[in-house]
């Protein structure tokens, strides 16, 4: 959830949270909308699941893996206040 609060710290970057309840909806939902000069987060999603795809099949080594887990969205899209 830290991932929520590192968003604000990203320059540039224009998102909008959206929650759907029950009562008003039929189930819980949820979504992060980007826009603006958000393409690298947009594209990551993509990315992430490449490398989750690679670490099961072994093409990806667990040690990378966890270094990019580790790190920040500054560190990842290099755009921060």
């Amino acid at each position: 959830m830290g991932f929520l609060f590192e968003l604000e710290k990203v320059t540039d970057l224009k998102f909008d949270i959206e929650v759907k309840r029950p009562l008003r909806n039929a189930e819980w939902e949820c979504s992060i909308k980007f826009g603006g000069k958000a393409a690298d987060l947009c594209l990551f999603p993509e990315d992430w699941a490449d490398m989750l795809d690679d670490l099961k099949s072994g093409t990806l080594s667990k040690e990378k893996y966890d270094e990019v887990a580790g790190s920040n969205v500054c560190t990842l899209f290099g755009r921060c206040r």
